[in-house]
């Protein structure tokens, strides 16, 4: 009998220490991808104390890469459990790896893995709310669109970094987490946003494959994890996220997190070792406070020097100080900075036989489908968004934008870029020209079609542009040899004439 209470007890105890392990888990996750945590004054002074009596202490070790948050209850619905597992056994071995390979891979990792989170949220949401309608819908979604935003900017910021394949890898595929805003066929969206990130880890699989294992099997876990979302997508949202027609309304809904931590605890706590500030004395006094807190020089007069009496002795003789026989001049106002004008309505629209794409922004949905081939697409004042043009057009002009893609099949005439810092032009099909104007940082991707074709590339007061073409020492597709477009150029003067060619070094 004792021992059949002994075996109970133990298995009870073996239950709790997991449970405990598990709420540990959740705790530190929640932490990670809210950032809102700080310690409260009471640890903060537990600290002090711990600090004072240890000489020193170790340096912290790296943060880990954030982990899936919430516990998965049985209100959870398939969909969000499949998700987790999806995120457990797919998506965290490339978590892991770039921890392993550190340096702005795993910042970037860490980003990638709060966008998932968010998404995670999103999903839960869905399963328990009504569709909203489409005003509605960017609020929602602002999480997961600063998380997305980020990823871009961390490669864009480290493009002399020797992880910069791998930093693009991520930057190509990480727009697949864009499925939950497509209505049809997203399965298939990720898929090829998957082959994008291939041309970029193809590089890295190249570089390494031969001197560091861990760099490959990164590259290998981050397509495997596009690869499993895609069948995830297939399985649970053939036709686009799933919504619960009898749920809520969805700016209501709370998704299963901690909840907020208050604002005293919220306010940054005082330093290790120190002793906060008291706040100022409450009665009469607090007033006073309040007043010298304030801006007490406002609409005081501006005295000039040769008014001030400590500075000109004969004045104070007078005691008068004469008046100045003009007012001084008021400042001008300065003009409004561009960067604050007002923000113009994005449109997509076809006016003729154009194409209009315009001030669109952080947009990766931009799908052009069913096009003609006297058609041609127009695209302006874009930002940071991708568009994909599918089918053949007469051109394609790409003007005054920032940061934009373009994946295009093929064109009749031309495709053009004016103006348009660090923008990429990949073309799976075939141009005749591609001219670029007045536009710093660029990338062209030319297919095999182009290179049996001779695509002519025309440059004007360009810098920074690379062209990609296939590896003519390969047949495996994918693998791209960049090309810089040269910049130097040297004319001479020869029998009445100017002979310019193209600077060459030698080192």
């Amino acid at each position: 009998m004792a021992g059949v209470q002994n075996s109970a007890l133990t298995t009870i105890i073996k239950r709790l220490e997991a449970a405990t392990s598990r709420l540990e888990d959740l705790a530190i996750a929640s932490a990670s991808s809210a950032n809102l945590r700080q310690p409260s004054p009471d640890a903060a002074d537990s600290v002090g104390a711990r600090v004072a009596q240890e000489p020193s202490i170790a340096p912290s070790a790296p943060t880990p890469a954030p982990s899936l948050g919430p516990t998965i209850t049985s209100e959870d619905s398939p969909v969000v459990k499949a998700f987790d597992v999806w995120f457990d056994d797919h998506l965290q071995p490339y978590l892991k790896l770039s921890e392993t390979i550190g340096d702005v891979a795993f910042e970037q990792s860490k980003t990638v893995a709060l966008l998932f989170k968010a998404q995670r949220d999103f999903i839960e949401l869905a399963s328990q709310c009504t569709k909203p309608s489409q005003d509605k819908l960017p609020s929602l979604l602002g999480p997961m669109v600063t998380h997305l935003t980020s990823v871009g900017d961390i490669k864009d910021a480290n493009r002399g970094s020797p992880q910069f394949n791998h930093l693009s890898t991520v930057a190509e595929g990480i727009p697949s987490a864009g499925w939950i805003t497509l209505d049809n066929k997203p399965g298939p969206y990720v898929g090829d946003l998957k082959d994008a990130a291939n041309f970029y880890g193809n590089r890295v699989i190249k570089e390494y494959k031969e001197s560091d294992k861990t760099q490959v099997e990164w590259v290998r876990s981050f397509i495997n994890a596009l690869e499993e979302l895609r069948k995830y997508i297939m399985q649970y949202h053939t036709t686009g996220l799933a919504w619960n027609p009898k749920g809520k309304d969805p700016l209501s809904f709370s998704p299963s997190a901690p909840t907020p931590i208050s604002s005293a605890a919220s306010s940054s706590p005082a330093p290790v070792g120190t002793t906060s500030t008291p706040s100022p004395a409450s009665g009469p006094s607090k007033g006073l406070f309040a007043e010298l807190s304030g801006d007490v020089t406002k609409g005081l007069k501006k005295v000039d020097k040769s008014e001030m009496t400590h500075k000109n002795p004969e004045l104070r003789a007078s005691s008068v100080v004469p008046a100045t026989d003009a007012a001084p001049k008021r400042p001008t106002r300065p003009t409004k900075p561009p960067s604050l004008a007002g923000k113009k309505p994005a449109k997509f629209e076809l006016e003729g036989n154009k194409w209009a794409i315009e001030y669109q922004e952080n947009n990766n949905n931009i799908i052009l489908e069913d096009v003609e081939i006297k058609q041609i697409v127009s695209i302006y004042g874009c930002k940071n968004s991708v568009i994909q043009v599918k089918g053949k057009v007469n051109a394609i002009s790409l003007t005054a934008c920032s940061k934009t893609s373009v994946l295009l099949d093929s064109v009749v005439s031309s495709v053009s870029v004016t103006s348009s810092p660090s923008f990429t032009i990949q073309v799976l099909g075939r141009t005749p020209t591609v001219t670029i104007d007045t536009t710093d940082s660029g990338q062209v991707y030319l297919s095999k079609e182009c290179i049996d074709g001779a695509t002519e590339i025309i440059t004007s007061k360009c810098s920074a542009i690379n062209v990609s073409i296939p590896d003519p020492e390969t047949d495996e597709e994918g693998l791209f040899v960049e090309r810089a477009v040269p910049e130097q150029l040297k004319t001479v003067v020869k029998d009445g004439k100017l002979i310019t060619t193209i600077v060459e070094h030698s080192g």
